[in-house]
């Protein structure tokens, strides 16, 4: 689904599957890509302060798929008050470069699926440890981060992401990342389909010219989720691949 546009600060979703992707994993990521999407939904968005403390003020959003493309993303409100006519223009010009910075690339062009491992394991649940590909960004290192998916082994859904920096590293010369950390939550809306994404959070540091400490972070939440039929689908054009997440 749309959503599932993964943050790497921006970051996770799915595609391109072989024998060589672990079972669980590879059943979890099928029962998501037959979910592309299908759902419509409304998206609340606060800051976080350098605690982790969620703002009171708050970015909501609507996205339905079964729209044309360019009238998707509806903005209704904007950091706790009713948008101007200049609010949303600027919010749409952020909407075009952001798809256009992110393009047409999937979580198959992004995380190594063929080389998960298991990283934890219990009776109901897996826990896979994916790469990310060496060229994945041109901004931030792979090798700094890991990816963490977690699957309902019952179920054979995916139930959690997780994006953790490993290692800190410089972006421009500039600044120093001191920690990233991005995690996510899917549960079921229904019964009859694969659990969706419900929850996201981001948070990250550093050091702008090694002295001024900057803190970024976000937390998402999904909710009022109606079943649509795909904008794309009404032109008989099948399904594809999910794209990578977009928060």
């Amino acid at each position: 689904m749309n959503r599932l546009r993964l943050l790497v600060i921006g970051w996770v979703a799915v595609c391109c599957l072989s024998a060589q992707t672990p079972l669980p994993l590879a059943q979890a990521v099928d029962k998501l890509i037959a979910e592309d999407e299908h759902w419509a939904y409304t998206r609340v968005t606060r800051s976080l302060s350098r605690d982790g403390t969620p703002s009171s003020s708050v970015t909501i959003e609507q996205f339905d798929p079964s729209r044309p493309y360019d009238r998707q993303w509806t903005l209704v409100t904007l950091n706790g008050h009713a948008p101007s006519r200049s609010d949303v223009a600027s919010w749409q010009t952020a909407k075009v470069r952001m798809t256009k910075a992110r393009g047409e690339r999937t979580l198959g062009d992004i995380l190594d699926l063929d080389h998960a491992r298991v990283l934890t394991e219990t009776s109901v649940s897996v826990a896979y440890a994916v790469p990310i590909l060496p060229d994945a960004s041109k901004r931030f290192p792979a090798d700094k981060f890991q990816v963490i998916m977690t699957v309902d082994k019952v179920h054979a859904v995916l139930t959690a992401f997780s994006v953790q920096q490993r290692e800190k590293f410089r972006v421009a010369g500039v600044a120093s990342v001191d920690s990233v950390q991005v995690d996510g939550r899917l549960a079921s809306v229904d019964g009859r389909f694969a659990p969706v994404l419900v929850w996201a959070r981001g948070n990250g540091r550093g050091h702008l010219f090694g002295l001024i400490p900057v803190s970024v972070g976000r937390e998402f939440s999904y909710g009022d989720f109606r079943r649509v039929k795909p904008f794309r689908e009404r032109f008989g054009v099948q399904i594809g691949e999910i794209k990578a997440l977009d928060f």
